[in-house]
């Protein structure tokens, strides 16, 4: 025969394992849909490194980023205002390893002489990359 005492014993080590079920359950749902990310701020200075081009603007501020994510996309303009046409550009750019700054395909080329562009530019950092405020430059060749 089961005594009161006894069935309210079974009844908390029930009602205990149901909570730390549910505890377990609950850590790791929020486990699962909460992953920390590091913060990172950068800006970046963009340079002509050929004469004959300008190019605008010449800052670009990203604020503040979770590393491993792209930035949202901010606009470059080009222009030759040089005499010879411009076959082809590309960028040097001095960052640490672990940050990108990227441009996107300028939609014409060659660059005629008066002529400019505007295309895309985006920064992303790697999972590697320190938590930190960055500042890099990057300098726009064009090949003539």
């Amino acid at each position: 025969m089961v005594t009161k005492r006894k069935r309210v014993d079974n009844m908390k080590k029930t009602i205990l394992l149901v909570l730390v079920a549910l505890i377990l359950l609950s850590g790791t749902a929020l486990a699962a849909v909460y992953v920390y990310k590091a913060n990172f701020t950068c800006q970046v200075t963009v340079e002509t490194g050929t004469p004959g081009l300008s190019v605008a603007p010449t800052q670009y501020d990203f604020g503040i980023m979770a590393i491993g994510d792209w930035s949202q996309q901010k606009m470059m303009t080009v222009k030759n205002i040089g005499m010879e046409a411009i076959v082809s550009l590309y960028f040097e750019t001095d960052a640490p390893d672990g940050l990108g700054f990227y441009a996107g395909t300028p939609p014409i080329m060659p660059l005629l002489p008066g002529q400019e562009i505007t295309f895309p530019v985006s920064l992303k950092a790697d999972d590697a990359l320190p938590p930190g405020s960055y500042t890099i430059v990057s300098k726009v060749i064009g090949v003539k």
